[in-house]
């Protein structure tokens, strides 16, 4: 899934997120949802990644926060 893509549902739903500045870094972006505290890390393919835009952010983990 494409970053943009995920955004764009979060802000269709009207769901709250933000940049995760401890996880964004180099070529790794991440956002976390408010208030359920979802985690979404998108990474550039690999060289093996057989994806339609090379240069683009994919989703690579996804993940909740507990306390």
């Amino acid at each position: 899934m494409l970053r943009e893509d995920l955004i764009a549902g979060l802000d269709a739903v009207d769901c709250r997120h933000d940049i995760n500045g401890r996880l964004t870094f180099g070529e790794q972006s991440s956002i976390i949802t408010q208030p359920a505290n979802v985690c979404a890390v998108f990474f550039t393919p690999g060289r093996d990644d057989h994806v339609p835009h090379r240069g683009r952010l994919y989703l690579g983990v996804i993940h909740k926060h507990t306390a």
